[in-house]
């Protein structure tokens, strides 16, 4: 039988893993793949919506109305914080994608061939195991298995 996971802390003496336990580390794999992304594009988004903001604040010094240099401060602030979501969500959504390409499609077809299962079975496994907003759920429904494939 073929090793889906290889990892060092395997003991490779112990029972093969359930067809469920597999698809909740397929899960988890994507999950800590693609949250470190989203994190640290945010960071860096956020830094940048700061440097904007100072470079505004520096710039409302020679605006002689407090009250157009506070509205230019505050709205300078959202879009900032705007760019910083759609560049953390980008983010996710790409690493997402490619982990699922390099990582987890090689081993859903090993899943597939180990437990002789149909496109369509594990499938329907998946969604009774995890949770709908899980991303593994998130990546099959994009890219979908089964009877479409």
């Amino acid at each position: 039988m073929t090793r889906i996971f290889d990892l060092p802390e395997e003991n490779h003496d112990e029972e093969p893993l359930t067809v469920e336990e597999v698809i909740i580390r397929l899960n988890e794999i994507l999950r800590e793949t693609s949250g470190a992304t989203a994190e640290q594009a945010f960071s860096v988004s956020c830094l940048m919506s700061i440097f904007i903001i100072v470079l505004i604040a520096v710039a409302t010094l020679f605006i002689s109305h407090w009250l157009t240099s506070v509205i230019v401060l505050v709205f300078g602030g959202l879009v900032g914080l705007g760019v910083s979501s759609f560049l953390a969500n980008r983010s996710h959504t790409g690493n997402l994608k490619i982990t699922f390409q390099r990582e987890i499609e090689p081993r859903i077809q090993l899943v597939l061939e180990e437990y002789d299962l149909s496109p369509d079975e594990f499938v329907d496994l998946v969604h009774q195991v995890l949770p709908q907003e899980s991303p593994l759920i998130e990546r099959i429904n994009q890219q979908p298995y089964g009877s479409e494939s």
